[in-house]
């Protein structure tokens, strides 16, 4: 993690709760073809991915587009990194370039629901009349509430588990590559 001198305070409350976002540069030995196929084959099959105890990449990889996850039976899905890249050619030679880190439709999924529910608790509390300051909250709310601490501790201790996952997902693609 970058300290926070350097970046802003979005930016490090970003990486305090989703890890950092790593950028992946590899030259390739081969063509574009073999570069794709090779990656493609270091990948595990979906017979390997849904109904064995294997780790390894998951993904996709296509010409414009490479996704690559690593997967762990015993951690599940959680908070997981993906490198989201593609294939450039560049000085004749051919690059796989992209980024590590948690997709930013995970980030909005975990970071707008507890949002609304807060928003939603405050102006439960803002728009009660001033005899029902004592008013208690429905427990719906309170359920509500329950769950998102709990999801909160879930989703943290998932950041845990998966920190090596990215040194994971950049050793494998660079083995594939070379």
């Amino acid at each position: 993690m970058q300290n926070a001198k350097d970046i802003g305070p979005l930016a490090y409350v970003d990486q305090l709760l989703f890890g950092p976002t790593v950028v992946f540069e590899k030259r390739s030995a081969y063509g574009v073809e073999e570069t794709l196929e090779r990656l493609d084959a270091a990948r595990l099959s979906i017979w390997q991915q849904y109904f064995g105890f294997s780790t390894g990449l998951i993904g996709s990889v296509s010409s414009d587009r490479i996704r690559l996850g690593w997967r762990n039976p015993l951690t599940g899905h959680g908070l997981q990194p993906f490198f989201q890249g593609s294939i450039r050619l560049e000085n004749g030679g051919v690059t796989v370039v992209g980024l590590i880190g948690v997709p930013l439709y995970v980030k909005a999924f975990l970071i707008l629901p507890p949002l609304f529910i807060i928003g939603s608790i405050l102006l439960h509390f803002t728009l009660s009349s001033p005899e029902g300051l004592g008013m208690p909250l429905p427990y719906f709310w309170l359920i509500v509430s329950a769950l998102l601490i709990a999801g909160s501790l879930l989703t943290f201790l998932s950041r845990i588990l998966k920190a090596g996952d990215y040194e994971k997902i950049a050793n494998a693609i660079d083995t594939a590559l070379s």
